[in-house]
């Protein structure tokens, strides 16, 4: 009877997080558990032990998605072709450009990380540093804004509120928008700010399915990086990822 049991709890378990991957916008506790046909209680008791282990997160107007952790094991199985050809374009390129860091973030649950870098103080060293960065701030952050699926994106904007973490960087959501609309355009991202110290450049990975993967990108000092360097650079990265594509079709 336990072993059955045990099932049992592992099959509704895995219709929740298949519930919850099919939804549009994530669920609300009750409408999970009518779907499911489970009582309240149970349908409770089940996403507070998978949000214990981050495979389920609770966001705006108290709907449940799939967590951090649904997202990086889905991640560690699919792309590992996607960060090794990255990892060897990025070494590359690095070596092309000696002053340069390069990075390449993914959406991780309604963070964007770090997947792999490869810096100046470091050269030839790929580092998995993992870490959540200023999505608004950065170039690679704001490809992934400018590029993931709208649904995707409402997810970050909603975890990541604009008045809590771009207010400081961006004159208004308007301005922001504006720049990701160019950017969507052009194909590639640019960070706009006064003053600051890195020309930061970044540019989508598509899949062989057509969306979105990753966000490719390298940072130049901003004193190093003339019109001819900045050129040199924006064709470097969009050659990069052009190779990146044709490895993981060929894996594929």
């Amino acid at each position: 009877m336990a072993g059955s049991d045990t099932v049992q709890s592992v099959e509704r378990a895995l219709d929740l997080l298949q519930a919850l991957a099919g939804s549009d916008g994530g669920l609300r506790l009750s409408d999970l558990a009518a779907r499911l046909d489970l009582n309240t209680s149970t349908a409770h008791n089940l996403v507070r032990t998978l949000a214990g282990r981050g495979f389920v997160v609770k966001g705006a107007g108290q709907r449940l998605r799939l967590g951090p952790a649904m997202a990086e094991m889905v991640a560690q199985e699919q792309d590992r072709s996607l960060l090794h050809a990255a990892a060897t374009a990025g070494i590359a390129l690095q070596r092309t450009f000696p002053s340069a860091t390069v990075n390449v973030a993914e959406v991780v649950g309604e963070d964007v990380r770090v997947r792999l870098r490869i810096s100046r103080d470091r050269p030839g060293l790929v580092q998995r540093p993992g870490n959540q960065i200023t999505m608004y701030g950065s170039a690679v952050g704001l490809c992934v804004l400018a590029f993931v699926d709208q649904a995707t994106a409402q997810a970050l904007r909603e975890g990541h509120p604009f008045h809590e973490h771009a207010a400081n960087l961006w004159a208004s959501p308007d301005a922001l928008h504006e720049h990701l609309t160019k950017a969507r355009k052009v194909g590639h991202v640019l960070t706009p700010f006064a003053g600051q110290e890195l020309w930061r450049i970044a540019a989508p990975m598509i899949g062989a399915d057509g969306h979105f993967s990753a966000a490719f990108g390298i940072a130049l000092p901003i004193g190093e990086a003339t019109a001819a360097t900045q050129e040199a650079a924006t064709a470097a990265v969009l050659s990069a990822i052009a190779g990146i594509t044709g490895s993981r079709t060929e894996s594929a």
